[in-house]
């Protein structure tokens, strides 16, 4: 059994690992959209209606739309926060407090420290992860993003013929994406004891830069 804990343990370590990947990804296109949007409002001339802007603006929300929907794919084939989730709900031994304190606690970070740290996800003194709060994160996954999957499987990864007309405002879909952050927030710290500080990861250049620059180039034109 205890083989069959590590394995499993493991798998779902490097889960948060592309689930990290993924979860900031996803702030750092919705950040760079948003920053888009205040470079076209502070400029007019470039305010006029264009074809551009909204293929930007389709591009953006599609890809948006298609990210929060794979992290509610209960598909078995696949890795997303439902599946974890699921996984961790059939299989709560495999995060225990034992492990927790002995992948954790050194010399600067006290097994106490850490079993209280490991409270928040077991409640005082329990062995194992608590299961009511493993069903009430899926219960709230499915709820946050049921409106932006619904979305996706009838307008954008397929189109049905059936009239569809409850289509997610920018408000919701944001909402979505807020509350895959912060169940980020909570899974990351379970495996990796310290949180995030940040969901956008910071860049190492300008990223607007492409803007400071025509982009057409005259200088040849006749």
């Amino acid at each position: 059994m205890s083989n069959k804990n590590d394995e499993l343990f493991k798998k779902w370590n490097s889960w948060i690992e592309y689930l990290d990947k993924e979860i900031m990804q996803l702030f750092s296109q919705r950040q760079m959209f948003q920053e888009l949007q205040e470079i076209i409002q502070q400029n007019p001339k470039i305010q006029n209606p264009s074809d551009f802007h909204y293929w930007v603006a389709v591009w953006n929300t599609t890809s948006l739309s298609l990210a929060v929907r794979r992290q509610c794919d209960n598909n078995k084939n696949v890795v997303s926060y439902r599946r974890l989730l699921e996984g961790i709900k059939s299989y709560p031994y495999v995060l225990s407090r034992t492990r927790f304190i002995s992948d954790f606690a050194d010399y600067s970070y006290t097994q106490e420290e850490a079993s209280e740290d490991f409270d928040k996800y077991s409640g005082a003194g329990q062995e194992f992860v608590d299961l009511s709060m493993i069903a009430q994160d899926i219960r709230e996954l499915e709820y946050e993003s049921m409106k932006v999957k619904t979305y996706v499987d009838k307008r954008i990864a397929h189109y049905e013929k059936i009239e569809f007309k409850d289509i997610p405002s920018y408000q919701e879909l944001y909402d979505a994406i807020e509350h895959l952050g912060q169940l980020h927030y909570k899974y990351y710290g379970l495996f990796r004891c310290w949180g995030k500080a940040n969901l956008v990861p910071i860049k190492q250049y300008d990223w607007t830069v492409i803007f400071h620059h025509p982009w057409i180039d005259h200088s040849n034109s006749w």
